[in-house]
């Protein structure tokens, strides 16, 4: 190599070489700069597209609050819903106010014939109430019923009626008569009790 540059160095030098090198050297640069700007359009396209998948997503999916008002009387109820594109609409319920006694104050006050109607108003309201452990009894392995004594406006007249899993409340194993429970839950039917589902029980 080095041989051939002495014997080749005044055409090298001249004109004609000094020409084809710098020729050379910028056909190499050109093609190094070709290739950073594809990567970097590339790159580009690439952050474009997460942008757009993102706004997709916040304009897809929103949160809407929606007001349902079911009048009995003077009682109400709203109810959440969450709406998204690719989700099922579902309730979110609030708790309710009332009281047994306001309750059955409300059915007390409407005719006999009309009692049907307002109980089926009536069903699916949350509550939240303060109770006392009245009996339990084993529906099968796991299932168990309670009878429980509402404590609200000072009145133990008005029984509240659940099932609920003993692997879920490990507490009932020791509860005696008398132990103070707090439940939350649904307001499946009213004969002569309150029968709750989906209840939550607090110690």
């Amino acid at each position: 190599m080095i041989e051939y540059f002495l014997n080749n160095k005044e055409w090298i030098f001249s004109g004609v070489g000094l020409l084809a090198i710098t020729s050379f050297i910028s056909v190499v640069f050109r093609r190094k700069n070709n290739e950073i700007e594809n990567l970097k359009s590339r790159l580009n396209l690439q952050q474009n597209n997460n942008s757009n998948v993102q706004i997709n997503g916040q304009s897809q999916s929103q949160s809407v609050i929606v007001n349902v008002d079911s009048k009995i009387g003077e009682v109400t109820s709203s109810e959440a819903y969450s709406l998204d594109k690719n989700m099922v609409v579902s309730p979110l319920k609030k708790i309710n106010k009332l009281t047994p006694a306001q309750i059955t104050e409300k059915l007390n006050g409407v005719p006999v014939l009309m009692r049907n109607e307002m109980i089926t108003k009536i069903k699916g309201l949350k509550v939240e109430w303060n109770t006392t452990l009245s009996s339990a009894s084993y529906l099968d392995d796991n299932l168990i019923q309670l009878f429980l004594k509402i404590n609200e406006d000072g009145s133990q007249s008005d029984i509240a009626i659940c099932k609920v899993s003993k692997n879920d409340y490990a507490e009932l194993a020791m509860a005696s008569k008398g132990t103070p429970i707090r439940i939350i839950g649904e307001i499946d039917s009213i004969d002569l009790c309150f029968n709750l589902k989906n209840v939550q029980l607090l110690f």
